[in-house]
């Protein structure tokens, strides 16, 4: 009976998560939305129609360009009689790197063709957590003892393989954009990817604000080649870029021409990155900026730069 109620309890709270997080994109989406880029969603569309007709989706899929997005996300439930998904861009990103915006659709749109919202968000995590309660319960016999031990193993036994899941979801989601990219797309992707890796070493030489005081040195959130320590839900981005070289390694295509070229791609990607964290952070109203650099003159300089970049924002 117990190993029941813990299955509903498990399904209900991992059900919420995905009920909140699916009320908070369209919240999100509808406050933020940019309506300027009609022609932008419309070349969106036009050159992810022929996988979209493959998955059913020519009608199921809302594109949006949303400030504060980072390059992209998708979120929805792709099954028959119940297919709502919404994928949104930043309105700057495909105007900046056609190319990098392709293989980042083709990633979010992996993650509808597998369903990975329901996946990842409520199946696999309460599966796990019911097994591990109806495991605990049997070994067990105490049910003032089975049950604390039961709730607890389950959901923390739940969030790991949660969290195990989505990173491996991650990655094919990476494979579905590698195998169904162009060879450009693919080096797009792969500049999108280095520009993130670069800006985050840039951002190991500051703090991170925790509030009440505290912070925690980028030295800690981030490797020394920019890989995110703290970010478990996806592969590293060392491998992710690794993957995409080996690809065009495979198909005998160089990613090294044209080096100056790529670097000015990969540097104006990089402002784009920095530029969408403060728009994230402003759409969710944090106030308080979430770095701060090390030693009295950078931190000065720093908030100076902060305050124009804020004046420069209102004023758009």
């Amino acid at each position: 009976m117990f190993s029941y109620l813990t299955s509903l309890a498990a399904s209900l709270y991992y059900g919420n998560n995905i009920y909140q997080s699916l009320k908070s994109a369209a919240s999100g989406l509808q406050k933020n939305k940019d309506l300027s880029h009609v022609a932008t969603v419309e070349k969106i569309k036009t050159a992810l129609e022929p996988l979209l007709s493959k998955y059913h989706l020519e009608n199921n899929l809302e594109i949006d360009l949303v400030k504060g997005v980072g390059p992209a996300a998708a979120i929805g439930i792709n099954l028959p009689g119940l297919r709502k998904n919404v994928m949104a861009f930043s309105p700057q990103f495909y105007n900046l790197d056609p190319a990098a915006a392709l293989w980042v659709a083709k990633h979010e749109l992996g993650h509808i063709k597998n369903n990975d919202t329901l996946t990842m968000g409520l199946l696999i995590p309460a599966i796990t957590s019911c097994a591990i309660a109806a495991g605990i319960q049997s070994k067990i016999s105490n049910a003032y003892l089975a049950i604390p031990a039961a709730l607890l193993g389950s959901f923390v036994g739940g969030e790991v393989f949660r969290i195990l899941f989505t990173r491996w979801r991650e990655g094919k989601a990476d494979d579905h954009a590698n195998e169904h990219s162009s060879s450009e797309e693919l080096k797009g992707g792969r500049r999108c990817l280095l520009a993130m890796q670069r800006q985050q070493v840039k951002e190991r030489e500051h703090d991170f604000l925790l509030g009440h005081g505290l912070s925690l040195s980028g030295e800690v959130v981030y490797a020394p080649n920019g890989d995110d320590n703290t970010d478990l839900e996806h592969p590293a981005l060392s491998s992710r870029i690794e993957k995409i070289e080996k690809e065009l390694e495979r198909r005998g295509v160089s990613f090294d021409q044209e080096k100056e070229k790529e670097e000015e791609q990969i540097s104006r990607l990089m402002d784009f990155c920095e530029d969408e964290i403060y728009e994230s952070k402003k759409a969710a109203g944090l106030t308080v900026p979430i770095m701060k650099p090390k030693g009295a003159r950078e931190i000065k300089k720093w908030e100076e730069e902060k305050k124009q970049k804020a004046l420069s924002h209102e004023a758009l």
